[in-house]
């Protein structure tokens, strides 16, 4: 990725523990007297060996439950606990099992699955005095869109008997299926707004529209440029761009200066006509956003308002672009509210998220959907009947 200037946000961390365990007197090391690391059954070995690294000559707290790993899917090493108590022989050890946020018959419930955790290394929790015991409903449905639909029902029905839309919270572990009941709530008119993975990002349409923002704030903007000269075709125009990749290198050029470039006669770029056909294009509707006045005209523009297609990314912007916000900035806003959102907890709206963008966050009615497929899908399969099954 040198060529385009960026990395893969899985790249991020092997490249700093590489930095680091090979710079033994970088000035990194004295940056932090106190390290507090939460949720460290989460982290995987490469970002435990990090929290190690930096914590040489710091103080380090680290907390977390080696039983309540979810992140499997991303090398989590929950074993890593047991690890740092063997690593650090003088450290002090102080256990947290009072539940202040779960009702009792859901502590009850979690405490009889993690019963079931290979290792039998389980930690009891008990439910603060005054949680309460909590009402917990388990419902079957068919199929997919019947588990939608019948979800999205019950929260209307609950919405209308007075619960506050606020105090829903959805946690899906497919974000297909997130989509189509916060779909159906708009239909039925309940306000609703979804945090699942960039899911603002679901069409070409809107892709091509925020890349093109990227690029009108910065022409070196790389991955933005390669995306919309491959956009519309079937191979990305492969071929050609590796062309116009090897004449920026002859010439320690940019893509942005290549094409302009080639465009005023003064650069050959041989066999990449319809490469530059697009560029064109390009131009023309970076051309149409330099000259609206501000940055909610962009917006508008970009994305108009009432359009179905446009209602997940203009939810983004809601109160966040006024007459004095500048079109530079709507580039940084981009990257904040897609690839950093954050999950408030006061709002008058159900939110729709995945299990792991809600950790830390508590309502008093949350559904989980496709639980009992997730349950299998964590081992329980391997002990039963293939009638239970």
């Amino acid at each position: 990725m040198t060529f385009h200037k960026c990395i893969l946000l899985g790249e991020a961390i092997p490249f700093l523990y590489i930095y680091l365990r090979d710079n033994p007197a970088s000035p990194e090391f004295d940056l932090f007297d106190y390290i507090l690391v939460d949720e460290y059954q989460d982290l995987n070995k490469v970002e435990q060996s990090v929290v190690k690294l930096l914590g040489r000559d710091a103080n380090v707290i680290i907390v977390g439950d080696e039983n309540q790993s979810i992140y499997s899917f991303k090398h989590a090493h929950p074993e890593g606990i047991i690890e740092w108590e063997d690593d650090n022989l003088d450290r002090s050890d102080h256990e947290l099992t009072t539940c202040y946020r779960c009702p009792g018959r859901v502590v009850s419930m979690a405490n009889s699955l993690i019963a079931h955790n290979p290792g039998g290394n389980a930690h009891p929790l008990e439910a603060r005095q005054g949680n309460g015991d909590g009402i917990v409903s388990i419902v079957q449905f068919a199929g997919i869109d019947e588990e939608a639909n019948g979800i999205a029902a019950d929260i209307v029905q609950k919405i209308a008997a007075g619960s506050d839309p606020g105090d829903i919270i959805v946690l899906t572990p497919r974000k297909k299926l997130g989509l189509k009941i916060s779909d159906a709530l708009r239909v039925a008119g309940i306000a609703c707004r979804d945090y699942l993975s960039e899911s603002e990002l679901e069409t070409d349409e809107v892709t091509e529209k925020l890349a093109l923002l990227m690029v009108a704030g910065d022409r070196d903007d790389r991955p933005a440029l390669r995306w919309l000269l491959g956009y519309g075709s079937n191979d990305f125009r492969a071929g050609q761009y590796r062309r116009l990749r090897a004449k920026c290198t002859e010439h320690d050029i940019s893509p942005w200066e290549a094409l302009e470039r080639s465009e005023a006669g003064t650069l050959q770029l041989p066999q990449c006509q319809t490469l530059r056909t697009r560029f064109r294009e390009i131009q023309n509707e970076i051309e149409m956003i330099s000259e609206l006045d501000s940055a909610s005209d962009v917006l508008d523009a970009l994305f108009p308002p009432g359009d179905p297609s446009f209602t997940r990314i203009r939810e983004l912007f809601e109160g966040e672009i006024d007459e004095d916000t500048e079109i530079s900035d709507v580039r940084k806003l981009i990257l904040e509210k897609i690839y950093e959102p954050n999950y408030p907890d006061d709002v008058d709206y159900v939110r729709i998220m995945t299990l792991y963008g809600s950790k830390g966050l508590g309502s008093p009615i949350v559904y989980i959907l496709l639980a009992l497929l997730m349950a299998c899908s964590l081992g329980f399969r391997t002990q039963m009947t293939p009638l239970q099954r």
